[in-house]
């Protein structure tokens, strides 16, 4: 079964939002609005999409840590950046921008999943030509009214900021930030409140109702035994 999309109805909430030059989450003079109905899938936490009796109390601390599989991925992305800043000086420009087209060729949309403190997923995909501004554009055009003029920065686990403000992240693609095909970036709001893994986060509810278990929380059917 496919995951449901969320789908806003026209003008609804932040959707009016226009969003113009972000820096590090913050609005700037309006430009262009941002359709956030557009491949726009949501996740529930684990435990919320699990059994409603666990307590919050009661997840230990490395739940809110990143998983293994996000730490690979981003060790993987980190060994890509120091591969090609040992390798650079041996490449023409000419090189370099064959082989970025090449890898734009291979993956031309990019996944993103934004996983915010209480660990719900706004996940979309963007062309991998497309900056990490735009990847800013939709998660603040995502936020409740009251949420849109606080700041807040995109990073990856371990550590890697992704800020609009840094000229050597805002002037390069997603696929030569190394994001493609997917990627998972935290956020961190400038606000401690919206910090808070035991508090919902500052999502719009338009998209919260449409938010479906995480993929692979759901047990998968028994299979049935001989004889029935």
């Amino acid at each position: 079964m496919s995951t449901p999309e969320a789908q806003l109805p026209p003008g609804a909430g932040a959707a009016d939002v226009t969003s113009g030059a972000i820096h590090d989450g913050q609005v700037g003079p309006p430009e262009t609005g941002i359709d956030i109905s557009h491949h726009v899938k949501v996740y529930k936490p684990f435990a919320a999409s699990t059994s409603s009796a666990v307590a919050v109390e009661s997840i230990p601390d490395e739940y809110f840590e990143p998983t293994a599989a996000e730490l690979q991925a981003a060790y993987a992305s980190q060994q890509r950046r120091l591969d090609a800043l040992v390798n650079a000086p041996l490449k023409t420009q000419a090189i370099r921008e064959r082989e970025q087209k090449a890898r734009a060729a291979r993956w031309p949309n990019t996944t993103i999943r934004i996983r915010f403190p209480d660990q719900t997923i706004l996940e979309r995909s963007f062309a991998s030509t497309d900056k990490i501004k735009s990847v800013y554009q939709f998660v603040r055009a995502s936020l409740i009214a009251e949420a849109l003029n606080d700041k807040f920065i995109l990073y990856q686990a371990p550590r890697r900021e992704l800020k609009v403000s840094d000229p050597e992240v805002k002037s390069l693609s997603l696929v030569e930030l190394d994001l493609a095909p997917s990627s998972v970036l935290f956020v961190k709001f400038q606000a401690e409140a919206y910090n808070n893994p035991n508090l919902p986060p500052p999502i719009l509810p338009q998209l919260l109702d449409h938010a479906v278990a995480p993929p692979g929380s759901t047990p998968e059917p028994a299979a049935p035994t001989s004889g029935q």
